[in-house]
């Protein structure tokens, strides 16, 4: 019964959230279960296999044709990078962790060492959280076309076990540890309070650029008709968020094609290409926004 209630979990998780946490966990959980719990081997792969069966059930209902290319192109599967491209993206990965991981990545490499020097089960669960933060993380880390640190959120979970377990078992044989990562958290959160109470409402352009090119386009699309136009492989989605209107995600072959004036958002040389795939075409700029550090442009597409 257990087994069967966790195999629903694993179903849910991967229904709501993609493949990350059944990943985290089938690995994770995979690897304490083959090191301490062999006996426990059959139900784990009969809860995999419930949950791998509902999971891929919803898939086959919904499934539309090209769905396995945006897959593999939402996994990171179908992206080419060279190999110093591939290895830039990978350390920065790591080094990503290890910062928005503080302060759990001071006391990582101790509880791996108590972790593996530890004979008995005194520590099993402090093995089971570090194997369960660390075995998909490290895929990850040699991941093909590329990661992002939010790739590894469900890591954060275990690895605050970790953190509590260490803060038992070294606060007094180790304070200096403890009172280290306590005051990595302490400034962490102190930076948090400033960030969101001092900085953000008095320097509103310096952390919240997405939020104010939203409302610039939004005070655009008031004054025009008709949706937004956006290219869907090059605007940062974040300021679209913000955006109240219709929106459009098209290519620039789309936009040359269209027969009746528009509001699209550009980048300086797609405007250009723009321009010479339909030469007639008039682009008439209404407003400029940056975004993520990237400027765009808010034109009026008039039909010749």
């Amino acid at each position: 019964m257990w087994w069967l209630s966790i195999g629903i979990l694993i179903a849910l998780a991967g229904l709501t959230k993609g493949p990350q946490p059944v990943a985290y966990f089938t690995l994770g959980v995979g690897a304490y279960v083959l090191l301490k719990q062999r006996n426990q081997i059959p139900a784990f792969i009969a809860a995999n296999l419930f949950a791998g069966l509902m999971i891929g059930g919803w898939y086959a209902m919904v499934y539309q044709p090209n769905d396995i290319e945006l897959w593999k192109a939402h996994s990171r599967l179908s992206n080419t990078t060279t190999g110093l491209a591939t290895v830039r993206d990978h350390l920065d990965f790591v080094k990503s962790l290890a910062i928005e991981l503080l302060p759990g990545t001071i006391l990582l490499g101790p509880a791996i060492m108590i972790a593996v020097r530890t004979r008995d089960n005194r520590h099993d669960l402090l093995l089971a959280a570090i194997l369960y933060s660390a075995t998909c993380t490290l895929v990850l880390v040699f991941w093909p076309g590329g990661v992002a640190a939010r790739y590894a959120m469900p890591a954060t979970m275990a690895l605050a076990v970790v953190c509590g377990l260490m803060f038992q078992n070294w606060r007094h044989s180790h304070p200096r540890v403890i009172v280290s990562a306590l005051v990595v958290t302490y400034l962490i959160f102190g930076g948090l309070l400033v960030r969101g109470w001092v900085a953000m409402p008095f320097w509103p352009h310096l952390l919240q650029g997405s939020k104010m090119a939203g409302k610039i386009l939004t005070t655009a699309l008031e004054q025009k008709s008709g949706p937004l136009y956006v290219v869907g492989s090059s605007t940062e989605h974040n300021m679209l968020v913000y955006v109240r209107g219709p929106i459009r995600a098209v290519t620039l072959d789309d936009l040359a094609a269209l027969n009746t004036s528009a509001i699209a958002v550009l980048l300086p040389e797609e405007e250009r290409v723009l321009a010479q795939k339909k030469p007639g075409l008039r682009l008439v700029g209404v407003t400029d926004i940056v975004s993520q550090k990237t400027p765009y442009r808010v034109v009026e597409i008039i039909q010749p």
